[in-house]
C-alpha cells in the first residue's frame, strides 16, 4: 500500500527509517513498569524490613512491544506504513502553507522538508528523526502540524504553558526533543495549523519548545538500553533457534 501511495523520495525515506527508533514514535518508550522479584531479592527486602514484591523496570510491556516491532521491521522484506489516509492527505494538501504562513507570522525563514519531501537524520545506527523544518536565522528546528479533526486545533489554541504542552500533547514533547537532540539544536518550534479558520490570527498555533538536558540524558539511558535488547536478538540469534 506505502509503495502506491507515495513517491519514490517518500518510499526511500520509509526504507531508511524501517526499523529504526523514531522521533514520532520514542515516546512508547519512556514509560516504564514492574517485574516480581526474585527469591534472592526477597529475602533482601526481608532482611531491609521491606514489604515490596517488585520492581520498578526502564521499559514497561508497551515499551518491549515497541522494541521487538524494530526487530521484525528490519527483517522483515516488506515496506510497510501505518496511517490515516484522511490525516495524512490532508497534512500532505495543507503543510506548504502552513510552512509559508509561519515564515510570514515568525518573520523567519526555513527549510522546509515534511511530506513532501522528506528527510531522515540518524542517531547511531538504529534511531532517527524527521523534522519538518529548519530555521535559517536561528539554530531551531519545527514540526509542522495540520490536523484534520479541528478540535484537536482548537484545544492547541487554549494550551498556555510549555508544562500544559508537555502534559496534553506528550508524544509531541518527546518527538521535538528528539529531534532537537538528533540535530544539535537548541529549540524545536511546534505549529499547529487549520487554514479553514476565519480569524487568520487563529490560523497558526506556536509553541517553541527548548532542549531539555535532563530529558536528553534520560534518553541516552533509554536508547541504550533499547539498542542492547535489540542486539541481544539481532546479533545472538542462534541461542534461540532451538530450546529443548
Amino acid at each position: 500500500m506505502a509503495e502506491n501511495y507515495f513517491t519514490a523520495g517518500q518510499t526511500e525515506w520509509l526504507k531508511l527509517r524501517r526499523g529504526k527508533i523514531t522521533s514520532s514514535e520514542y515516546h512508547k518508550l519512556t514509560k516504564g513498569g514492574r517485574r516480581d522479584m526474585t527469591e534472592e531479592e526477597l529475602a533482601e527486602e526481608k532482611k531491609r524490613g521491606g514489604k515490596r514484591k517488585t520492581i520498578d523496570t526502564l521499559f514497561g510491556e508497551g515499551a518491549i512491544t515497541y522494541i521487538t516491532s524494530r526487530i521484525t521491521e528490519m527483517q522483515s522484506s516488506e515496506i510497510k506504513e501505518e496511517m490515516d489516509f484522511k490525516q495524512t492527505e490532508w497534512g500532505k494538501n495543507n503543510e506548504a502553507a502552513a510552512a509559508e504562513h509561519f515564515e510570514a507570522i515568525t518573520g523567519l525563514s526555513i527549510i522546509h522538508y515534511g511530506i513532501s519531501c522528506p528527510q531522515f537524520f540518524p542517531y547511531g545506527d538504529y534511531a532517527g528523526g524527521s523534522p519538518d523544518f529548519e530555521v535559517v536565522d536561528e539554530p531551531s528546528i519545527g514540526e509542522i502540524k495540520c490536523p484534520y479533526d479541528e478540535n484537536v486545533h482548537t484545544r492547541r489554541l487554549l494550551i498556555k504553558s510549555i508544562d500544559q504542552f508537555k502534559e496534553e500533547e506528550p508524544e509531541a514533547w518527546h518527538q521535538c526533543q528528539m529531534n532537537t537532540f538528533i540535530m544539535g539544536k537548541e529549540a524545536c518550534y511546534y505549529a499547529s495549523f487549520d487554514p479553514r479558520r476565519i480569524d487568520p490570527t487563529l490560523r497558526m498555533k506556536i509553541i517553541k519548545i527548548k532542549a531539555c538536558p535532563i530529558w536528553q540524558e534520560d534518553f541516552k539511558i533509554r536508547h541504550d538500553a533499547a539498542i542492547n535488547l535489540m542486539a541481544d536478538i539481532l546479533f545472538d540469534t542462534s541461542q534461540y533457534l532451538f530450546v529443548e
